[in-house]
């Protein structure tokens, strides 16, 4: 069977759980704080793992596949503020089955916010409004996108 990916953009199909305020503390379980905050100290500049709990058992239950969902946290801008940054956290999920019983990959939406290496938020200045306000502008205009196939 060919194996394809696609490129969800569609909030909706994660069941909107996921979806995260730009400036909020980090509460979502699943994907650990302790495991966010390796990425400020990461050589690589990110850093990988699993989500788990329940809103794994919630994912897979809605596309059907017992396959783990990847989870890669990536810096995307470090702010003046010392030891703050604009962080981005990218999940996927092979094993997908579509309705012609082919296995796709799915790329589920970013998810990005503002945290410090201690897990607080920075301070809100201007800084940190602007860069918010850039990336929700592209990521906006990137969910608004009709889905992307690449073959």
């Amino acid at each position: 069977m060919k194996k394809t990916r696609i490129k969800i953009a569609a909030l909706a199909l994660i069941g909107g759980g996921l979806a995260m305020p730009a400036q909020a503390s980090l509460t979502m379980e699943g994907i650990a704080p302790e495991q966010i905050l390796k990425v400020f100290n990461s050589p690589l500049g990110y850093v990988k793992g699993f989500l788990t709990e329940d809103e794994a058992v919630q994912l897979q239950l809605i596309t059907r596949s017992r396959e783990p969902i990847q989870v890669r946290t990536t810096i995307v801008h470090h702010y003046k503020q010392v030891g703050c940054a604009r962080i981005q956290i990218d999940m996927q999920q092979a094993g997908v089955p579509t309705q012609t019983l082919q296995f796709i990959t799915v790329d589920f939406p970013p998810i990005q916010l503002n945290m410090c290496a201690n897990g607080d938020p920075p301070v809100l200045t201007e800084e940190v409004k602007r860069v918010t306000a850039q990336a929700e502008k592209r990521m906006r205009e990137e969910l608004i996108g009709a889905y992307q196939y690449e073959e």
